[in-house]
């Protein structure tokens, strides 16, 4: 081949190595852009300094707010054993993590689909003609032909045996992006998935701080009713001894009792409000009602609001909220999915190849003229759908 035979072959080979990169370059869609966030720079309308008591004034700053353990402010290390164990064993969180690896499955899964595939075969039958059909009177027909008919016999028995072994490889060529789109589509549930999560933890968060703080109130209330019907008692039995020495009436012992037995009878409220709490955070904990009563059961202080409590600027409490980021990432999920259907519009071309031997015999598959070969590609193109696909994508 001379210089410009070369030359135009770099050129061809150039030209169509372009080609392909464009069209590969090509996805079809609506591209995802995230949503513009329309808040004030600043918070307005309340005051950043709110007293709690006249003792311990809390102050509500803009600076970032901890929201990987938030609840280490309240300084209880009994509140911060609980969440951290409800963390590790509650039957949400664990559904939702088993959720978050199902969507990364589904994701290697889908994006296998950018590659060639290699299957290996091998196979064996034995078949015979019927003789009574046009397909066996045509095998029977070899041996009434002229020349050997034991050779004419021998090249096409009846029945026969077939051996086979080989290789089948195909790749779409994605060349409007029905494969990217989903793996992006895929990408995104992931993402929707572990947001999910998130959602979850921080629910489960908040509320085993919630109930525990309720439960502490509660015993701290029953802790004040049960030395106020405590004093109230003592007073009574002075009233009776007051009437009995002749220094009181009736009156004042009638109102003392009912003062007395009005305080004890908001003591059964209290308890079985610490029970409920007790039992609720064993289920928080993935654990039998009734198993945190030993470690709960003793009253201890109430953990007070913290003196500083950090809440962030506007855009960074919509950043740091699960459910926000969940529902953004359902969105990116949705607008590639509309690619995906918009390239359903669009030819698909898929590249195959076959490879392997046949054979009568068995030990003949190492023989190289069994061998077969078949390559090519194959072209879908979608005619007649009765508007399926572009209603797919109007849906």
């Amino acid at each position: 081949m001379n210089m410009k035979g070369h030359i135009r072959t770099l050129s061809l080979a150039a030209t169509t190595g372009a080609l392909v990169m464009f069209l590969f370059g090509c996805t079809v869609g609506p591209d995802f852009v995230s949503q513009k966030r329309d808040v004030p720079k600043d918070w307005v309308g309340i005051s950043k300094t709110q007293g709690t008591t006249q003792t311990q004034p809390s102050t509500v700053t803009a600076a970032p707010a901890n929201v990987d353990a938030w609840w280490a402010s309240f300084h209880d290390p009994v509140l911060t054993s609980l969440i951290q164990r409800a963390a590790a064993t509650n039957l949400d969180i664990r559904a939702a993590a088993l959720r978050i690896a199902e969507a990364r499955v589904q994701r290697r899964v889908t994006g296998a689909d950018q590659w060639p595939s290699l299957t290996s075969n091998a196979s064996y039958e034995s078949q015979r003609f019927s003789e009574k059909t046009a397909q066996g009177s045509l095998f029977g027909s070899f041996g009434s032909l002229g020349g050997d008919s034991s050779a004419a016999t021998s090249s096409y028995p009846n029945p026969y045996d077939q051996f086979q072994v080989g290789f089948d490889a195909s790749w779409e060529l994605d060349l409007f992006g029905r494969v990217r789109r989903s793996v992006e589509a895929a990408d995104a549930d992931t993402q929707a998935s572990f947001e999910d999560a998130n959602g979850a933890l921080v629910s489960l968060e908040g509320e085993v701080a919630r109930v525990y703080i309720d439960l502490r109130n509660a015993q701290a209330r029953r802790t004040i009713t049960q030395s106020n019907f405590d004093t109230q008692r003592e007073i009574e039995v002075l009233a009776r001894q007051k009437m009995r020495a002749g220094l009181g009436n009736e009156l004042d012992v009638s109102s003392a009792a009912a003062q007395t037995t009005a305080t004890q009878a908001q003591l059964p409220l209290f308890n079985r409000q610490i029970d409920t709490d007790i039992d609720h955070l064993s289920e928080l904990l993935a654990r039998e009602p009734g198993a945190l009563r030993d470690e709960l059961q003793s009253a201890t202080a109430v953990p007070p609001v913290p003196p500083n409590v950090p809440i962030g600027l506007p855009a960074d409490l919509i950043r740091r909220r699960p459910d926000i980021r969940a529902a953004e990432a359902r969105l990116h999920a949705a607008t590639a999915r509309v690619g995906v259907a918009v390239a359903e519009l669009f030819p698909r071309i898929t590249l195959g190849a076959s490879f392997g031997t046949q054979a009568e015999r068995f030990p003949d598959l190492a023989n190289w003229a069994g061998r077969f070969i078949n390559i090519g590609p194959s072209v879908q193109i979608p005619i007649c759908e009765d508007g399926k696909l572009r209603a797919t994508v109007r849906f």
